[in-house]
């Protein structure tokens, strides 16, 4: 009994071994299911991830702006009539950018991309071989983040900045640039209402209002003529209240000036006619002329330049002229820069910092040359106005501008008040004459005449003459007694004297 016991037990064993190997048999199948499991999760995760990437290379594949070669680039600017209209003021390297971008819009665009920039790309398209104006796209583009442009509206007035954002990759060569989303309505899906205009028309003309003027014109070139209000056309561009006080000085320098450099190098031109209000001129009229067979591409721009600049210098004033001359003669520069100061930077910072350049760059030359540092005087001044230096004017200098201001706000409100006072004296007048046309004229005239013998004696026994009307009166010296007896007498209230 003990060995069929043994046999069994035995027996079991074996059975029992027999059934471990097969669940190791089994669990090792599980184990290669699950490597197979996750190869096959891995192999998933990779091609989604693949998918993904490509995806997103589309993406930006679409967001990107392909950039074509620009010889061969049929670039058009297409801006809504209220963007056109808009008040704002650029210089003119901030609105090249600016008209860059906007050609690069396509027709069937829904949405802003990220436009990409190649400077190389942009200094062939301005004729620019300055390698510093690499440097100078980023104040540019950074400038433009901070600028504002204001869009008026039937019910609303809409403040914004042209980008949301302006990423310079150093290095790369690029800079990558997002109009603002809030532009959508006045740059993308355009139906109606918009001007369209080829960008080398514009690129190289090198005055900021030119651009303006020639968008505003371009505008209205099928009916051939456009008006403006004086202040309107100056809050267009961007004209400050205090700058071109005179009107000659803004026809000179601003609109002679776009004149001629549109008949240079652009498709159209214009003439003006001069609208006044009494002896001011308060509108303009624009009558636009096709500069027909000139296209801006085929032209030499050196022969343009230097047709424009002649035609620039001969217009200026006196002290213009003095100091253009000046600057080639004491400064050193070539005709061409001191060309560019006066067109560019004088207009836009004004007299004063030209002037406050200039003296800086004699005394810094003077200094240099004293401690025996060779350096030109004239890439001194190129140097000085392409970087902003200038002194920093004295106390005695400051107070004697804040005098000057001050004189010049008393003259204007001293000139506002003496011309509130005679409008409310011809106001006063023009109440007296009316009352005295409805009074009985004997009962005037015998109370007037021991009026004027009691106040003005002299002009009593000069001018008065028996048997004269209140119309004789009226045209003689005695007119102004006359009137200052009727506001006593019969306009100025009576004390009540009456008990009570």
């Amino acid at each position: 009994m003990c060995h069929s016991f043994i046999v069994n037990s035995h027996t079991f064993i074996v059975k029992y071994h027999k059934f471990i190997a097969k669940c190791h048999t089994f669990i090792a199948k599980c184990h290669t299911f699950i490597v197979k499991c996750h190869v096959l999760k891995f192999l998933w995760h990779y091609d989604t991830i693949k998918n993904e990437d490509n995806e997103n290379e589309e993406i930006n594949s679409k967001k990107i702006y392909k950039e074509v070669r620009l010889e061969k680039a049929n670039h058009l600017v297409v801006k809504s009539n209220d963007l056109n209209e808009a008040h704002y003021r650029l210089t003119t390297s901030e609105q090249r950018i600016i008209l860059m971008m906007v050609s690069m819009i396509q027709p069937g665009d829904d949405d802003f991309h990220i436009y990409r920039i190649k400077v190389s790309d942009f200094l062939e398209l301005l004729g620019i071989k300055n390698q510093q104006m690499y440097s100078e796209i980023k104040k540019l583009t950074k400038g433009l983040i901070e600028k504002v442009l204001i869009i008026k509206k039937p019910k609303s007035e809409l403040q914004l900045s042209w980008f949301s954002s302006a990423e310079y990759f150093d290095g790369e060569g690029y800079v990558e640039l997002c109009f603002d989303p809030k532009l959508k309505p006045y740059l993308l899906g355009l139906k109606e209402c918009f001007v369209r205009y080829n960008l080398r028309n514009v690129i190289k003309l090198k005055s900021s209002y030119a651009i303006r003027i020639y968008e505003l014109l371009k505008q209205y070139e099928r009916i051939g003529r456009r008006t403006f209000e004086v202040e309107e056309l100056k809050q267009i561009l961007g004209i400050k209240p205090d700058e071109y006080d005179v009107y000659n000085h803004f026809k000179s320098r601003v609109l002679s000036a776009a004149k001629r450099e549109l008949e240079y190098i652009t498709d159209i031109s214009f003439e003006i006619k001069e609208i006044k209000t009494g002896r001011k001129v308060t509108a303009i009229e624009f009558i636009i002329v096709a500069n027909k067979g000139k296209e801006a591409q085929q032209l030499d721009m050196n022969v343009v330049k230097m047709t424009v600049m002649d035609s620039v210098i001969a217009s200026m004033g006196d002290d213009d002229k003095k100091m253009f001359e000046k600057m080639q003669s004491h400064y050193q520069l070539s005709r061409e820069q001191a060309y560019d100061i006066m067109t560019e930077v004088l207009p836009e910072r004004g007299r004063e910092y030209v002037i406050s350049v200039l003296s800086y760059c004699r005394k810094y030359h003077e200094r240099k040359r004293n401690t025996g540092v060779e350096c030109q005087l004239g890439a001194v001044t190129i140097s000085a106005f392409k970087e902003g230096w200038h002194t920093q004017p004295s106390l005695f200098e400051k107070e004697k501008k804040l005098k000057t201001e001050q004189q010049q706000i008393d003259v204007r409100e001293k000139r506002l008040k003496d011309e509130k006072e005679i409008e409310e004296r011809l106001e006063r007048f023009s109440r007296i004459d009316k009352l005295m046309s409805t009074l009985p004229e004997d009962k005037v005239i015998a109370g007037f005449l021991p009026y004027l013998q009691e106040n003005a004696m002299y002009l009593y026994t000069t001018f008065y003459e028996p048997g004269m009307t209140i119309k004789k009166m009226q045209d003689s010296p005695m007119n102004i007694c006359l009137r200052d007896y009727i506001e006593d007498f019969y306009m100025t209230p009576k004390e009540d004297n009456s008990s009570t």
